[in-house]
């Protein structure tokens, strides 16, 4: 009976270790995820600080902006970005300053079972 339950654990433990291992998410998925994430925040709050500053007028074409330069944000993601593969899980590092007179942002990010957590996010300026 032990040696049964010992098998099964074994097997558990394999299992995991495989479907960790399948669905450590890669650079490509990382930068996609990244770069959603920047873009909403750029949209959400950066485009609502310059409408509050200067003029509601501003939003669109603040959105609009953004929209285009996705490309050179995915871009600067991927320049900047450090992945550490642990096999079972990854975990990216992103300096982002997207001007010298900007802050420099520092995120942190656990890629494990396809999915991805933003766990530490600092602002240096």
């Amino acid at each position: 009976m032990n040696s049964l339950i010992l098998k099964i654990s074994q097997l558990i433990i394999i299992v995991l270790i495989a479907v960790l291992v399948v669905t450590n998410p890669g650079n490509n998925k990382y930068q996609s995820y990244a770069s959603a994430r920047l873009i909403t925040y750029l949209k959400d709050d950066l485009c609502s600080q310059v409408t509050e500053q200067i003029s509601e007028k501003l939003r669109s074409p603040c959105v609009i902006l953004i929209d285009t330069a996705r490309p050179q944000i995915q871009a600067a993601l991927n320049r900047n970005t450090k992945q550490q593969n642990f096999l079972l899980f990854s975990i990216y590092q992103t300096e982002l300053s997207i001007s010298p007179v900007t802050p420099e942002y520092h995120f942190a990010t656990l890629g494990i079972f396809d999915k991805f957590f933003t766990y530490q996010i600092e602002k240096n300026e």
